[in-house]
């Protein structure tokens, strides 16, 4: 698979084209940011002729062939629009600095369309402020670009907000047509038993390293949610979220 880089992509400019035999890209069709030209010129140095992939990160792929370095200009082979089939929302605890980044990366890695981040009631981490939850905000959506480079994908991840436990339950009862699927080590059904409620939306929730409290999970219950184990013993948070995404997935490519 090519190496992939984002950058803002004129689907509409691009639609005019014939690319049977190859085009080159006019500036005003693809705008790559000073660092990914960077990142192909210094750091992956690639060479004339070599094809990447260039996304918007909303679906849109387009593969090209690198015709010059200085200045960097390509010629287009292909553009595909990727459609999502499967939505998979995950629901991420507040946890320290380096276990978040493992739980996002670990998301976006497994397929995850969408992230809600959770200030659950024992959450360590704490974004406290209206300052301090933009700014760690501003530091995970540069991490899901990254993530998602590196995974080859062209749609990333959308966050979809910041909420304490009350909001999460007021935000997640405005969905319809969801399947909610919260992890709990006490829980007596597993998530591989789920093959025949999964529905196109399904919601992924999992709990910080101290769990979840007894009023929370009595909040998802009146949600509707199924509450399931992943594995006999406890997980970390990041390792929970990515046990379960892998068994959705799996469960989704099979109802």
């Amino acid at each position: 698979m090519h190496e992939v880089y984002y950058g803002k992509i004129d689907i509409q400019k691009l639609d005019t084209f014939n690319y049977s035999d190859g085009i080159s890209i006019p500036s005003s069709v693809i705008e790559l940011a000073d660092a990914e030209v960077l990142h192909i010129v210094k750091v992956k140095r690639h060479s004339i002729d070599d094809i990447i992939d260039i996304v918007d990160g909303e679906g849109i792929r387009v593969t090209s062939r690198i015709t010059s370095i200085i200045p960097l200009d390509f010629e287009v082979l292909n553009v595909v629009h990727e459609v999502c089939e499967k939505y998979i929302t995950v629901v991420i605890p507040l946890l320290k600095s380096d276990r978040m980044t493992q739980a996002v990366e670990n998301a976006i890695e497994l397929g995850a369309t969408n992230i809600i981040f959770w200030q659950a009631n024992r959450s360590i981490a704490k974004w406290t402020d209206e300052k301090s939850s933009q700014k760690s905000i501003e530091k995970m959506q540069n991490l899901i670009i990254k993530s998602s480079k590196q995974s080859r994908r062209a749609h990333f991840p959308v966050i979809l907000g910041v909420f304490n436990s009350k909001k999460l339950f007021a935000y997640l009862d405005t969905f319809t047509n969801m399947r909610l699927v919260v992890l709990h080590e006490q829980a007596t059904e597993h998530i591989a038993n789920l093959s025949h409620k999964l529905s196109d939306f399904t919601i992924l929730i999992v709990g910080p390293e101290g769990g979840i409290t007894d009023v929370e999970l009595l909040g998802f219950r009146k949600l509707q949610a199924d509450i399931c184990k992943i594995s006999s013993n406890v997980l970390r948070s990041a390792t929970a979220i990515s046990a379960g995404l892998a068994v959705i997935y799996n469960l989704s490519k099979t109802d």
